[in-house]
C-alpha cells in the first residue's frame, strides 16, 4: 500500500532559492566575523605603523567553495576570514606571541648616516648598527623581550559563535519570503 503526499500552499509554489539564501547568510556571517576581528585587533593600537598601516586594514573575508588553498565540493559553501594586504604578517605574531630573541647581527657598510645595514654572521667582532632617530647606535647584541599572545582569532570566534544561527536564520527567512 502506497501513500501519496500532496504539497500545496504558498510556501511550495514556484521555486525556492535556498542556495541563494545560504550564500547571503554566509556573506553576512563573514562580514560579522570580519567586523569582530577588526574590533579585536583595534584594541592593540600599538600595531599602527606608517610603513604597513594598521593591522585592522588587513582583515579580509571570502565566501565560496574555493577558499585560498582549500577547495570544497561545488555544492558546498564556506567562509574564511584572513589577513591580507601589507600588514598581514603581523597576524601570527599577535595570535601566538613571540619568544624572547636576540636580533640578528647587522653590519654597517659605508660612512655616516647613509651607511647601509647588511644582515649576516660577520666576524666575531661585528657589532649591531641600530637606526634610531636618523642616526645609528652600535651594540654587541640586542635582546628583544618578545610579545605576549593576544589570541585574536579565538576571541573573535567565541564572540561570533552564538550569533551564527540567528544570522543564517534571518538570511534564509528573507530569501524564502521573496
Amino acid at each position: 500500500m502506497s501513500t501519496a503526499v500532496t504539497l500545496t500552499g504558498p510556501l511550495f509554489e514556484g521555486t525556492l532559492d535556498v542556495k541563494g539564501g545560504l550564500r547571503e547568510g554566509m556573506d553576512r556571517i563573514a562580514e560579522a566575523g570580519a567586523a569582530l576581528v577588526r574590533q579585536q585587533l583595534a584594541q592593540r593600537s600599538r600595531y599602527r605603523t606608517a610603513k604597513w598601516g594598521h593591522v585592522t586594514d588587513a582583515v579580509r573575508s571570502q565566501v565560496g567553495h574555493r577558499l585560498g588553498k582549500v577547495t570544497l565540493p561545488p555544492d558546498q559553501q564556506g567562509a574564511r576570514i584572513y589577513l591580507g594586504g601589507k600588514s598581514f604578517f603581523l597576524g601570527p605574531f599577535l595570535e601566538g606571541g613571540t619568544r624572547q630573541h636576540i636580533e640578528p647581527r647587522l653590519r654597517a657598510v659605508g660612512k655616516g648616516k647613509r651607511g647601509r645595514l647588511i644582515r649576516g654572521k660577520g666576524r666575531s667582532g661585528t657589532i649591531l648598527a641600530i637606526p634610531i632617530g636618523g642616526g645609528l647606535i652600535f651594540r654587541r647584541k640586542v635582546t628583544q623581550p618578545g610579545t605576549p599572545a593576544y589570541h585574536w582569532r579565538e576571541k573573535a570566534q567565541a564572540a561570533l559563535e552564538p550569533q551564527i544561527q540567528g544570522i543564517l536564520d534571518r538570511a534564509l527567512g528573507e530569501a524564502l519570503s521573496r
